[in-house]
């Protein structure tokens, strides 16, 4: 049974349109952190040739002139989008891999795997609004050229059979191959390999000595040969990290602690949503490097805690002492960041019998955590002012609202 690759088109883009019906037909983009750079394009925004990239400030004019409706990233709503995809793409099945937030693959055990693909593609666009395309060929590296070639088609679907193979990869550019960067298809160019068919009649040791065993699986893959690893547990992180650049630059220690204890929240509700507990925590602490006007000045520090932890407070007493560390006055701060890491589970981790814990502390920390599960992160939080009046904030003045998270923000028919 073939393999599918199931990849959401445009899928910020598509995020912010399902509730604006307004805006079917008009280009839409969204912006980097702190409203900078174009990083995701609707498919009539695409067709406007905008590169990926570009400061917000370059292309007001062509804007206005197309009328592009333009969203600050939406990371709640994308987040709680895309875990109902994947609900819907885990139920069609027992073998998923989500690949990132907005791809998954699917190995099914069906007579007809191209019903499947349209049901699944239908059911999914009436469930969400998102529009999919599904790729299904015999390996991940030609689902994911399958499904490049499903995103042209009408359908949404395409099916690389083993008797159309070779010549979808004679018309398959090198660099178009999923595995072969941007240095790789440079260097088999300079050798005369222009496509995936060139590529696949390379000898074996040769692409062994002269690139990798990674190179070599992505041959045999292109043969028809499965040879990656279809990885259907999720694995757990060994070190997480929250970071973001300030909305505006800060430099007194008041605004910097606030910022980083507002992180340490954020890291440490990964963590503890995985079930994990942490030993160490790193802050960053940085100044704008492109502004050559500014004093420059970078630290970091790592802290260990006195065991293995998932209460709350002692992250952040850590960070506090962390930040008032390396903190220098005289500076304009652009960026502060948190890494939890040495992170285990319960069963990982050998009890200290000479580290006394309050049991107080778990039953607190559960019911708060119990507390922001229902009524969303930050309903309760540690030693924390967070205003969106803060410097440090974010800056997202072209926000869309919450609305499948917030019951305030909630889609209203009049």
């Amino acid at each position: 049974m073939p393999i599918s690759l199931i990849d959401c088109n445009s899928f910020y883009a598509s995020c912010e349109k399902i509730f604006r019906p307004d805006l079917r037909d008009r280009p839409v983009v969204v912006l980097s952190n702190n409203d900078g750079c174009i990083v995701a394009m609707s498919s009539e925004a695409k067709k406007l040739k905008i590169p990926r990239g570009t400061p917000l400030f370059k292309l007001k004019d062509l804007f206005e002139r197309n009328n592009v409706e333009v969203f600050s990233s939406n990371y709640a709503l994308y987040g709680d989008i895309s875990r109902r995809i994947m609900s819907i793409i885990m139920d069609s099945t027992d073998k998923t891999e989500i690949y990132s937030i907005d791809e998954a693959f699917a190995n099914w055990d069906f007579i007809d795997p191209v019903e499947e693909a349209y049901n699944l593609r239908l059911k999914i666009k009436q469930w969400t609004g998102m529009t999919v395309s599904i790729g299904l060929a015999q390996t991940k590296t030609l689902a994911k050229i399958a499904n490049h070639i499903g995103k042209k088609n009408r359908e949404g679907i395409y099916w690389i059979r083993e008797e159309i193979r070779e010549d979808i990869l004679r018309d398959t550019a090198i660099e178009d191959v999923w595995g072969i960067g941007r240095q790789i298809s440079l260097f088999l160019r300079s050798r005369n390999v222009f496509t995936a068919y060139d590529f696949i009649q390379l000898d074996d040791w040769w692409i062994k000595k002269h690139l990798s065993i990674v190179s070599l699986r992505t041959k045999w893959e292109l043969e028809g040969r499965p040879s990656i690893e279809f990885e259907t547990e999720v694995k757990e992180n060994r070190a997480i990290m929250s970071s973001k650049s300030f909305g505006e630059p800060i430099k007194d220690l008041e605004n910097l602690l606030e910022a980083t204890k507002s992180y340490v929240h954020d890291a440490f509700n990964k963590m503890t949503r995985q079930n994990l507990k942490g030993k160490s925590i790193t802050i960053y602490l940085t100044t704008n490097r492109f502004r050559n006007k500014d004093k420059q000045y970078s630290n970091s520090i790592t802290i260990d805690l006195e065991d293995y932890s998932d209460y709350l407070p002692d992250f952040i007493k850590a960070a506090d002492m962390g930040i008032k560390q390396i903190y220098k006055m005289g500076y304009l701060y652009k960026k502060t960041s948190v890494l939890l890491s040495d992170l285990r589970t319960s069963k990982e981790i050998t009890p200290d019998l000479f580290t006394l814990k309050d049991p107080r502390f778990k039953k607190i920390q559960t019911s708060v955590n119990e507390i922001n599960k229902k009524y969303g992160n930050g309903t309760v939080t540690c030693n924390l002012n967070k205003s969106k009046n803060s410097k440090w904030f974010m800056k997202r003045e072209m926000l869309s609202p919450r609305y499948t998270t917030s019951w305030k923000e909630i889609p209203k028919i009049n």
